[in-house]
Parts: structure tokens; C-alpha cells; sequence
């Protein structure tokens, strides 16, 4: 389920569910292709919340620390209505490919797919399953001198139907490149250069929009 079946701690199974993960991998051609399968059969209890009171306060207009006539009333917290308990599926499914020699570099691929409990923007439950998917590509190739040149991409769509997440709410597209740069074998330069584009609903116009962004990111690593 949702962790260990230990009351005490934060992270405690609150659902008593046994969750089952498998995954195969086999090699092919002499080791030059290798493929993989996995899925992992589990559920996940997020529990609701109780309503909550308006909290109100006053205006002190004249510093006395109590409440006079004439001082207006204030809402400190607004309140809040009671949340319902969720139980959803966390089911997932997918697939892996790996090529270590093409053309001079290797490839790494891997697709999933999944039942997940994702966030509602339509009518009822606040939160609801959905079917999702994601998949990756990368793409890595020596240059010489210690430098490797690289190419990703990644995909991810929370709700593939669009029924819980209107107008496509949450897909995410990534393009990006990477340059390594490995020294003495003990220092490893990485400069990676993204380009996310993320889909954004909103439920007061009903209508979507794309937010796309540019990343640089520098990276040393050491290893010893």
C-alpha cells in the first residue's frame, strides 16, 4: 500500500494493501540489444480532511488589545469544507529498450504507462484515477577526447483521455542536449540545455495554454 504497516510513523500503510512489482530483462544478438518489461499492481489511500471553521479577528483601530464598538470583524482563515477520503488505483506498466552500440553511441528508451490518482479539474472529488503515460529517449555519443554529445527526450501526460485533466492540464514535453566532458576519470563536466513545455487549464476560462521554458544547467561531479 501507502508504506510500512507502522502506526508511528508518518508513512504508515494506511490502506493494508500489498502492493506487487516485477520486471524482466533479457538480452539479445550477443548482448547488443536488451529489452526489459515491468509492472507494479498496488492501490493508494489519501485520507480526507475534516472541515474547518472561519477563523475571525478585528481591527484595533485604537491599539486597546480588545475589541471595541465600532471596530469591524475581520476573516483571519476562511473556512474550509470537509474533504472525502480517496482511494485509487497505482497500477503501472511499461516497457525498456537498450542498444549499447548504434551508430557509434548508445540508446536508451522506456515507455510506462499507469493508473494514477492525479488531481481533478472537473466536477465531484477533488482528486480521481486517471490513465497515464510517460516515455523517454536518450541518445548518447562519444565525440573524442573525453567528451560525449547527447540528445533526450521526454514525454508525460497524466491523464491520457483528458477526462479528469481537460484540455490536455499537465502534459509535459521535453527536448534537450547534453555535452560531458570526463576528466582523469575522476571529475565529470556536464552542460545540459532544455526546453520544457508544459500545459496549464484553467477552469474559470475552460481553455489551455502552453508554457514553454529554456534551461541551462551546469554540473560537476567527483568521484574518489
Amino acid at each position: 500500500g501507502n508504506g510500512t504497516s507502522a502506526t508511528s510513523l508518518s508513512f504508515s500503510d494506511t490502506d493494508d494493501r500489498k502492493d506487487v512489482l516485477l520486471r524482466v530483462r533479457q538480452a539479445f544478438l550477443h548482448k547488443r540489444v536488451e529489452v526489459a518489461a515491468s509492472v507494479y499492481i498496488g492501490g493508494q489511500r489519501i485520507a480526507g480532511v475534516a472541515a474547518q471553521a472561519a477563523q475571525h479577528g478585528f481591527v484595533d483601530t485604537n491599539g486597546s488589545g480588545s475589541q471595541d464598538p465600532g471596530e469591524p470583524v475581520v476573516v483571519v482563515t476562511p473556512a474550509r469544507p470537509a474533504t472525502a477520503t480517496i482511494e485509487g488505483d497505482r497500477d503501472r506498466w511499461g516497457a525498456a529498450l537498450h542498444v549499447p552500440r548504434l551508430a557509434g553511441g548508445s540508446l536508451r528508451a522506456e515507455y510506462i504507462g499507469a493508473h494514477e490518482v492525479t488531481t481533478s479539474l472537473v466536477a465531484g472529488p477533488s482528486r480521481d484515477t486517471a490513465t497515464a503515460r510517460a516515455f523517454h529517449a536518450f541518445y548518447l555519443h562519444p565525440a573524442g577526447a573525453g567528451v560525449s554529445l547527447g540528445a533526450r527526450y521526454d514525454e508525460f501526460d497524466p491523464d491520457t483521455s483528458d477526462e479528469v485533466r481537460p484540455s490536455g492540464d499537465g502534459e509535459q514535453k521535453t527536448f534537450g542536449v547534453v555535452a560531458l566532458r570526463e576528466i582523469g576519470g575522476h571529475l565529470r563536466f556536464t552542460l545540459t540545455w532544455e526546453r520544457p513545455q508544459v500545459t496549464v487549464y484553467n477552469k474559470v476560462t475552460r481553455a489551455s495554454r502552453d508554457d514553454v521554458g529554456s534551461l541551462w544547467t551546469l554540473q560537476l561531479q567527483g568521484r574518489f
